[in-house]
């Protein structure tokens, strides 16, 4: 999303860390299970995003739905695929890989909605990404960025990683790590790990969504010190999905409380929460520069080791 990049919601009491859930019960939900991506600490996410599940959860079958915070993004499209969980909002990246993945298995995943969201006085179903900098990092250009380090989000972030990774392609910058690249990658969970790095001069530049600086420098005069290098071209917000072998009718309840959460009076107070202006109909055409730019990179789903090991090789 624009505002908030990753969707989150849920009863203050039923909105657990994924993992943990998971094993205290078996993987089993008794209620509506809806997952999440993380992309700031999980506690204020959900103070942000209290009261999505309850609408949600209640006009499914008349309880709270339970709202996990995976993680990563492997978590949730993990989750996804053995039914652990019911629905999940995806960013675009990770709705391209697991959509895909689930078509293969034979269980086709099923688009619910898509946020639109105002910020800065424009609504739109995208937004954009950025690559930034301090001002004092001597770094004008990405070409600039050869041999230097470069904080990313997780490899299954779209605005940061892979539409950052195809804009310095196009400037002549191998973002693989040396000696096969020009680039030290390094990753961090989300923005609030990859802005700080660049503040503190961990990374000499850093790719993320674009409110992504605010969102992680409240102070006006830490965001003083950054520069944005490029921004790359319009991603789409994310998909909410239900997962293919959800029960039909379970589905059409749950499109139904996507459509009352746009006019119900206490549902506009939790899109407002959560930054959205409301929930439109599904458009997955808008999500084809997604899949083209991850088949050139030849991008799937990286387990949390492989990520590890990237970072790890990176700094090494």
């Amino acid at each position: 999303m624009r505002t908030r990049r990753e969707f989150l919601g849920g009863a203050a009491a039923s909105t657990l860390l994924l993992p943990a859930f998971l094993a205290g019960c078996g993987g089993q939900s008794k209620n509506f299970g809806i997952g999440v991506i993380p992309y700031e600490e999980p506690r204020k996410e959900k103070e942000e995003y209290v009261g999505f599940g309850d609408f949600v959860g209640t006009r499914i079958d008349g309880k709270p739905a339970n709202v996990f915070i995976a993680s990563d993004y492997v978590g949730v499209i993990s989750a996804l695929e053995a039914d652990q969980i019911d629905a999940a909002y995806l960013n675009p990246l990770g709705y391209v890989i697991a959509s895909n993945r689930a078509r293969k298995a034979g269980h086709p995943l099923i688009p619910i909605a898509m946020p639109y969201v105002i910020y800065q006085g424009k609504g739109d179903l995208t937004y954009e990404g950025v690559i930034f900098t301090r001002k004092d990092s001597g770094v004008k250009s990405l070409a600039d960025l050869k041999g230097k380090s470069v904080a990313f989000n997780e490899p299954t972030s779209t605005s940061g990683y892979l539409y950052p990774v195809a804009m310095l392609l196009k400037a002549g910058v191998n973002p693989k790590p040396a000696p096969e690249g020009d680039l030290k990658q390094v990753f961090f969970a989300g923005a609030q790990g990859v802005v700080p790095a660049v503040l503190h001069k961990q990374a000499a530049a850093g790719a993320i969504f674009e409110q992504g600086i605010e969102l992680s420098l409240p102070d006006p005069a830490d965001r003083a010190k950054l520069k944005i290098l490029a921004r790359t071209d319009p991603i789409p917000n994310g998909m909410l999905v239900a997962r293919g072998t959800l029960d039909p009718a379970a589905v059409e309840k749950l499109k139904q409380a996507m459509r009352e959460i746009n006019s119900d009076p206490m549902g506009k107070l939790y899109l407002k929460k959560m930054g959205v202006e409301k929930w439109v109909p599904p458009q997955d055409n808008l999500f084809d520069p997604v899949r083209k730019a991850a088949a050139i990179l030849k991008l799937d789903l990286p387990t949390s080791a492989q990520r590890a090991a990237a970072t790890a090789k990176s700094k090494g």
